[in-house]
């Protein structure tokens, strides 16, 4: 009887200590997960860009950081390139200028990024965005070395913002030309967006047209010297150059408007 009474042992200890037991477990799966956590996986391939820390500095677990590199700039109006003559090849363009950086979320122990995946963002007046969409190319040129790449508009802002009382929206391009190592975050680039384009078309200088009450003329310079006024119909305004669509033909001498300056003391 003391025997059996020695081996007796009662359920509510038993219950005490299995319930000590997974107690004890779980103290040892929160040190291991604490173990794990002292190493940093990055969600993707990319280059670190900062560390804020020392060895030996303690941070707390789950902190995530994003690096995307993007740039900001003031869009400097509508633009656009043509060359000299009676036929070729006009352009027009919306263009801006700004300087590309990386971005993390706060606290962040490591910022990285894929510079193998670079974008720039430029903010666009409210007068050029409507003549922007995605898809369309454009130029990145470097300021630094002068060196220009191919990219393509990915996305428009839906939301504006106000610099200097002047409404922009953001334009996000993503760079479709291999750029070397040496092309970093932060660099500043001049943005040229292709907003209309014209083949094999007839354009005379900008300078040559005069409108006025929504009618376009210029101003004919014959064989004689005689001038003779010319309504004509435009197509796409580039920079220096506006393509002429009726009116005119190949190798007719037009009189330019020069603007004239004055100086003193």
């Amino acid at each position: 009887a003391q025997q059996a009474n020695s081996a007796y042992v009662d359920p509510a200890t038993i219950a005490q200590d299995q319930e000590a037991v997974t107690t004890a477990q779980a103290a040892v799966n929160n040190a291991q997960t604490g173990v794990s956590g002292t190493v940093i996986t990055a969600p993707g391939n990319g280059t670190i860009l900062t560390v804020a820390g020392l060895v030996g500095t303690s941070v707390s677990a789950g902190n995530t950081t994003t690096g995307t590199p993007s740039s900001s700039s003031s869009s400097t109006g509508s633009s656009g390139t043509g060359g000299g003559g009676g036929g070729g090849t006009g352009t027009g363009s919306s263009s801006s200028t700004g300087a590309s950086s990386s971005s993390s979320s706060s606290g962040a122990f490591i910022t990285m990024a894929d510079l193998s995946q670079l974008q720039v963002t430029a903010d666009v007046s409210e007068t050029d965005v409507s003549s922007v969409s995605v898809g369309q190319s454009a130029t990145i040129t470097l300021n630094a070395t002068s060196k220009s790449y191919a990219a393509q508009v990915e996305a428009i802002s839906p939301t504006s913002t106000v610099v200097s009382n002047v409404v922009e929206f953001a334009v996000t391009l993503n760079l479709t030309d291999s750029v070397p190592a040496s092309v970093r975050p932060g660099q500043s680039a001049s943005i040229s967006i292709v907003t209309g384009e014209a083949s094999d078309t007839l354009f005379v200088p900008n300078s040559a047209i005069t409108t006025a009450g929504g009618r376009s003329i210029v101003t004919v310079v014959g064989s004689d010297g005689k001038e003779t006024i010319t309504p004509v119909t435009t197509g796409i305004v580039g920079t220096t150059d506006t393509q002429v669509t009726s009116g005119l033909t190949e190798g007719q001498n037009v009189l330019l408007t020069l603007a004239s300056t004055t100086s003193g003391t």
